[in-house]
């Protein structure tokens, strides 16, 4: 990786022989020490300032962790770690620290993945980077990196259950499942042991959920699947993922059920359109054509302006404008993208912590705008500006990228419903010859939840209203109505 700008540490290091880059006299020594003490940051940040080189430049990260400015000492520390190894080693841990307090570690990452982590910090410091360094590389494509940075996580440190589930993602990504579930699943031990969030074991149960699916292990894949609870950001997901393994086991009134969780109204404006085209086939596959037919027309009805619309604002978005207008949605303005397209982005962790990141940026600007005489506000200012364009400029970027996928993926899918609805015709052509032999139209009959019941449950009938409380128990119990195998 690059470093990012021409930073003050530069010319520093240029000039190892001047007055700017000697140790700081001893009375310039204890002048800071008394600051630090008295946690006087800007006189701190000034003395560490005039002292130049990489000890200065170290010094003055401290000085403005100290004074607050998170964000910009991260950044300096990461400087450090490119131009002075040897002295920004000493501010690793601290500097992985920041970068999970303000959420903001992409940088870190790759600066550890090209300069290598120091082999003589401590365990847990260490762990943690190599962690790090193993995400950069499979960001960047190179799975045999980060299974290598993976192997040297030390055991017994809380990075080590992280490094073990990403081994797992990593082995799922080559096409090794069998050998991904034992890290997943020791991942998940390892976590409860160190008391890691919910959110990271429901991560753990859909990684697994999606690794039983790709051994065709169905049965445990929805076993896994139906673990991630439902105050997760994946549940949703999990419920699809959950219905397309009872589809793979040809049990249509499974993939119904758990398909009803996606036509309830809390969810209107998000993008299910791979949801609400599995429930279509799957009404197809029990030859249930009017439903089928209903499904896609719904489709249609509610995909094609999604697609018009955002092709129309495609042409005219750039990164910061997707990256602004997921902020307008999240305050309840109008948005270029429609709302479907920008739903995703309004809940997400990553993008939640990117607009934290942005407004944090904008507090500390705003924070050294008031203090600009100070001869080092321009360099901290600097950093931060750049740190804030290339936040945007990421998410806004993963924003369009996501827009392009459902523009491709709606117009396929519009595409190849119109193949569906000549395959409608010509079954229900089929069905009406054969009842004009037989004499009789084959009835099957549709409820919504079972009429029988599991000991210490309730079960209500399905009346048209759904219920927050009742999402995931739906039950569908549908007859198929072939009268000849429809696959």
């Amino acid at each position: 990786m690059s470093v990012l700008r021409p930073s003050a540490l530069l010319l520093w290091a240029s000039l190892a022989s001047s007055v700017l880059a000697v140790p700081l006299s001893a009375h310039a020594q204890d002048a800071y020490t008394e600051a630090v003490a008295k946690k006087d940051w800007r006189a701190a940040s000034r003395l560490a300032w005039e002292q130049g080189g990489p000890e200065g430049y170290a010094r003055w990260a401290d000085a403005l962790d100290g004074q607050g400015l998170r964000l910009a000492a991260l950044i300096a520390y990461e400087d450090l770690m490119v131009d002075a190894p040897a002295v920004g080693a000493s501010r690793l841990a601290r500097a992985i620290e920041l970068a999970e307090e303000l959420g903001d570690s992409s940088r870190l990452s790759a600066v550890l993945l090209k300069e290598g982590v120091p082999t003589d910090a401590p365990d847990a410091t260490r762990g943690a980077a190599l962690h790090l360094a193993a995400r950069a590389a499979l960001l960047s494509g190179d799975n045999d990196a980060a299974l290598a940075l993976i192997a040297q996580v030390p055991a017994g440190v809380a990075a080590h259950a992280d490094a073990l589930a990403l081994r797992g993602v990593v082995l799922n990504q080559q096409g090794r499942p069998s050998e991904a579930l034992a890290p997943l699943l020791t991942a998940q031990a390892e976590g409860a042991q160190f008391g890691k969030s919910e959110a990271f074991s429901a991560v753990m149960d859909l990684n697994l959920g999606r690794t039983f699916y790709a051994q065709q292990n169905y049965a445990k894949a929805i076993e896994y699947y139906a673990k991630v609870p439902a105050s997760s950001d994946f549940w949703l997901q999990a419920q699809l993922e959950r219905s397309w393994a009872h589809f793979a086991l040809e049990d249509m009134q499974g993939t119904l059920g758990l398909l009803m969780n996606h036509e309830a109204p809390f969810f209107d404006d998000f993008y299910l359109a791979e949801a609400d085209m599995l429930r279509a086939q799957a009404y197809f596959l029990m030859c249930k054509f009017p439903a089928a037919r209903t499904a896609v027309e719904d489709f249609e009805a509610k995909y094609a302006p999604v697609l018009t619309n955002t092709r129309a604002a495609l042409g005219s978005l750039d990164a910061a404008g997707a990256f602004e207008d997921v902020a307008k949605l999240r305050r309840g303005e109008a948005t270029t993208l429609p709302p479907t397209v920008l739903r995703r982005f309004a809940h997400e962790h990553r993008s939640k912590e990117a607009a934290r990141a942005v407004e944090r940026a904008d507090n500390e600007l705003a924070r050294l705008e008031r203090v600009r005489d100070e001869a080092w506000v321009a360099e901290a200012t600097a950093l931060v500006q750049k740190r804030r364009q290339a936040i945007v400029l990421a998410e806004g970027t993963r924003v369009l990228t996501w827009a392009r996928r459902v523009s491709s993926e709606v117009d396929t899918y519009l595409k190849n419903l119109k193949v569906t609805k000549l395959d409608i015709l010509e079954y229900e052509r089929s069905a009406l010859q054969t009842a004009a032999v037989t004499g009789e139209l084959p009835q099957g009959e549709t409820s919504r939840r079972r009429n029988w019941r599991k000991q210490g449950t309730v079960v209500w009938p399905y009346e048209g209203e759904f219920w927050a409380d009742e999402l995931g128990s739906y039950t569908v119990a549908a007859q198929g109505e072939c009268a000849a195998p429809t696959r």
